[in-house]
């Protein structure tokens, strides 16, 4: 079990910018933005940009030994889904087969790569890799500036373990950063698959054409439509919202919102409103 602290710090890194967070509290749990970074497209095309505005905007803050969590984007991690062997039985057959799904998928070796995952030698589970250039750098600035590093995750994987115990065979859990869905397909045995889907800006203002775009995934895994799917992140709140509750169903698929513990009165922010990235930041605390 994952122990609690009553005040850490959640770093969110992301293509757009940075964002640090306290949370406080046992139970209710309290989000505050201290601070963050908005850079350009350009800026923040390669990771060591925003990790080194991280380091900056760390050394402006009073946070030396406090816990911190480092959440990434999607887009700079890989991510997979492992079998493992019928005569898997310790964690050094997980991951053997971890690996070798790995250079199946991506044609090379895990030699570069920091490996993680929800080890089970019983069932299919998640893994996922990041850059050893990126996990040593991000070492480095959590070691230069004294946190107590829990943990290093990429968002979706960071929501999922945030929300997964809420979550039962037939749904699907997604999570929105950009314009990009992350969605998990789950099944009796936990998650089944996880796939990536690019929505056009139609689908962003029109919740109808998310129904199709998911209609046409599960009939390429071979799936049930599901009767609901469960959201975090960056959603439009269209999707969601009807006669002031945190759900919706379109074409007979639910849409809901499980950030509705997360008012926007939650996060502070020095600017007047809350951004975008903030809000990405401060998703799913209190679960």
């Amino acid at each position: 079990m994952r122990k609690q602290y009553e005040n850490a710090l959640r770093i969110e890194l992301t293509k757009t910018g940075v964002a640090v967070v306290r949370t406080s509290g046992w139970w209710q749990t309290h989000s505050e933005v201290l601070v963050e970074w908005v850079g350009s497209e350009a800026e923040c095309a390669a990771p060591e940009t925003v990790i080194n505005q991280l380091s900056v905007l760390l050394k402006e803050l009073d946070c030396a030994r406090m816990p911190a969590s480092i959440v990434l984007p999607d887009s700079w991690v890989r991510r997979w889904m492992v079998v493992p062997p019928q005569n898997a039985a310790s964690l050094a057959d997980c991951q053997a087969a971890a690996r070798v799904r790995f250079q199946v998928l991506f044609g090379e070796a895990l030699t570069d790569w920091h490996l993680a995952a929800d080890w089970d030698a019983r069932q299919p589970f998640l893994a996922y890799a990041i850059p050893h250039s990126l996990w040593a750098a991000l070492l480095h600035v959590a070691t230069e500036r004294r946190l107590v590093l829990l943990e290093i995750t990429p968002h979706f994987v960071a929501a999922w373990n945030i929300w997964r115990k809420q979550l039962q065979a037939g749904v699907w859990f997604g999570v929105m950063q950009h314009k990009v869905l992350t969605y998990a397909v789950l099944g009796q045995q936990g998650v089944q698959f996880v796939r990536e889907v690019v929505l056009p800006d139609e689908a962003l203002r029109d919740q109808h054409r998310v129904a199709e775009i998911l209609a046409r995934e599960a009939l390429r895994l071979n799936v049930p439509m599901p009767l609901e799917i469960r959201l975090c992140g960056q959603i439009p709140m269209h999707w969601v919202m009807s006669e002031h509750c945190e759900m919706r169903e379109i074409a007979k698929l639910v849409f809901v919102n499980l950030d509705q513990h997360l008012p926007a009165h939650h996060a502070q922010p020095a600017a007047a409103s809350v951004s975008t990235l903030a809000s990405l930041a401060s998703t799913g605390r209190t679960p």
